[in-house]
């Protein structure tokens, strides 16, 4: 056993997050009768996706990500919205999304009854998160869920490991391996964190050159031949 603590991301590399926005928002824009879906959501996930990078990079707080997301999107194609009236019935969609990715709760189970500590680490909301896991049936597998809402920073930043760390009851971090499908947050996190980390890498994405990952893998199943 090499690394017998493992840290499972957890949207895109153990549910998908993917699947799981498109119906969401889906569903919130039928209900606002928006009928042009793909051009809004085209809008919002442009927004969306500059507001995460913003928040990994500290430059925002998750509050104020996920208050303001549609209300920006929206203002750009005219409409106004209420940013946390929106943001509270789309959460209430994607509570209910939990879609695994490939066999993750029979991979996550199998590693669980193997003897391995297999915890979560993810940005996003913990309650949400729980949510999903338990819907997906793999929430017992965890010994602890981490979330950046609670832990205060989130990944990428050396602060969201420093406390992974420090709440995992005897942790020796070169027996702890980072699993994510996030080169910016996942795998760059783990690195500067001084973890060794695993890229999970299904579409086989081009590797960057400024951010290298310990090991590399297409299917989850994969994670065997590491730890």
């Amino acid at each position: 056993m090499i690394y017998p603590i493992l840290l499972f991301d957890i949207d895109d590399t153990l549910l998908d997050f993917d699947s799981n926005e498109e119906s969401s928002l889906k569903q919130l824009f039928k209900s606002r009768g928006i009928k042009d879906f793909d051009t809004t959501s085209k809008v919002y996930r442009k927004v969306n996706n500059e507001l995460w990078h913003k928040y990994e990079h500290g430059e925002i707080d998750i509050n104020n990500l996920f208050n303001t997301r549609f209300a920006i999107a929206m203002a750009k194609l005219g409409i106004t919205a209420d940013g946390e009236e929106w943001e509270a019935e789309y959460r209430k969609y994607l509570y209910l999304g939990a879609e695994p990715v490939e066999n993750s709760p029979e991979i996550i189970k199998r590693l669980h009854d193997m003897g391995y500590r297999v915890f979560a680490a993810s940005n996003g909301i913990k309650e949400m998160q729980i949510s999903r896991l338990k819907i997906a049936g793999m929430y017992d597998c965890f010994e602890d869920i981490f979330v950046s809402d609670e832990v205060g920073v989130q990944k990428p930043m050396v602060g969201f490991f420093d406390y992974v760390v420090s709440h995992i009851k005897d942790c020796n971090i070169k027996e702890t391996l980072m699993i994510g499908n996030s080169l910016s947050s996942d795998i760059l996190g783990g690195n500067r964190a001084g973890i060794d980390t695993c890229w999970y890498n299904p579409h086989k994405a081009e590797p960057s050159e400024e951010i290298g990952s310990t090991y590399e893998i297409e299917k989850l199943e994969d994670i065997f031949k590491i730890v």
